[in-house]
């Protein structure tokens, strides 16, 4: 039972902002219903919402709430609205324990997607959806490249995480037989869950309700099944949290919101290390794409378009991190640090990139 801004022609539903006197400065005026998502910000007689569909789409304001209605369809209804929910569950929060807000750490793709999901999935919930949980299990490994990811297996690898599983919440389109996975941590567009599993593994994987994996694990006690070792996609309610447990598949395993807040902090707490990673990466891919296609480029000033501002991107992440979070990278991402190490040297701006990998205590030629 999703949520409509109730508008006319002959009555609008104005959308707006609280000027310093309080007074609602006008941003849009809807004169149709269209669909909103119900964040939980509101001041007085004024709730928050973010126009998903029509004129307005992508409109964040507050409006008054008696012109806020259920509509009683928990369905998406267009590919506009879905869109939109989806940019929307990307800028999501959360209060962590010491009431501090905090953004959903998207760009800590590495552990936690379970509470990633399960703070989604009770988002969408709330602003009315028909909601379940998508989960991917392959034992012989998931695997995402990404800027934001863990150190390089090798040196001519790329940052990536890898997982035995990963979990997201599902909505539908139209009816429940279009299913769409919103995952920020992936893509910022909601994807089929066909696609969610494609950028994961190219193995296609065996579909199957949750129930059907708790029977299978109650005579395997493995995942997936062997001997074939296919991925296993599975819709699960979205009361699931984690996968079963293999030796006891049927106790549901159960987590209240301190603990699901606190892996969120977790994870939170290291989403600066990741975003300074993510900008070495830039750093380096991009220098070496211009490179390979033109030599010269080795030693210019300005090796690519934009690269001064990637270089300034870089600098302010690498400065702001804490001693703590200098010395982490500089353990865990000894392979990435390296490679940049021998892909700028000698280069023109070698020099950059040497204060940069200084100040994380990675020294030139030696990791």
């Amino acid at each position: 039972m999703a949520y409509v801004l109730n508008g006319s022609t002959d009555n609008p539903a104005i959308v707006g902002a609280l000027d310093s006197d309080r007074q609602l400065i006008v941003q849009a005026r809807v004169t149709r219903p269209v669909r909103v998502y119900l964040p939980r910000i509101g001041v007085d007689a004024l709730v928050g919402v973010r126009i998903l569909d029509g004129e307005y789409a992508g409109t964040l304001g507050l409006v008054f709430r008696d012109r806020v209605v259920n509509d009683g369809n928990g369905f998406v209804l267009s590919q506009t609205e879905l869109n939109n929910l989806a940019v929307a569950m990307s800028q999501e929060w959360f209060t962590d324990l010491n009431g501090r807000i905090r953004q959903i750490p998207f760009r800590y793709p590495s552990d936690k997607c379970w509470a990633r999901a399960h703070t989604m999935a009770d988002l969408l919930i709330m602003s009315g959806y028909s909601v379940d949980k998508l989960f991917l299990f392959y034992r012989r490994g998931l695997r995402v490249p990404t800027p934001y990811g863990d150190d390089l297996t090798n040196l001519s690898d790329q940052t990536a995480v890898e997982w035995w599983y990963h979990v997201t919440p599902t909505v539908y389109l139209v009816d429940d037989m279009h299913p769409y996975a919103i995952d920020p941590a992936l893509s910022t567009a909601p994807l089929l869950t066909d696609a969610w599993g494609a950028t994961m593994t190219a193995v296609v994987p065996r579909y199957m309700l949750y129930d059907e994996m708790v029977g299978r694990l109650q005579t395997n006690k493995r995942y997936p099944e062997s001997p074939n070792d296919q991925p296993w996609m599975v819709f699960a309610p979205n009361s699931v949290v984690e996968p079963p447990d293999e030796l006891r598949p049927t106790v549901p395993i159960l987590r209240n919101w301190t603990y699901v807040d606190r892996n969120l902090a977790f994870a939170s707490d290291r989403v600066p290390q990741r975003e300074a990673v993510a900008a070495l990466n830039t750093l380096l891919s991009r220098f070496r794409k211009a490179v390979d296609a033109n030599a010269s480029k080795f030693g210019e000033k300005d090796p690519y378009p934009g690269y001064r501002d990637d270089r300034q991107l870089a600098n302010i992440r690498i400065y702001g991190l804490s001693p703590w979070d200098r010395n982490w990278i500089r353990n865990d991402f000894r392979n990435l640090l390296a490679l940049i190490d021998s892909t700028f040297a000698g280069s023109e701006v070698s020099e950059d990139i040497n204060e940069l990998l200084n100040h994380l205590g990675f020294k030139a030629g030696h990791p």
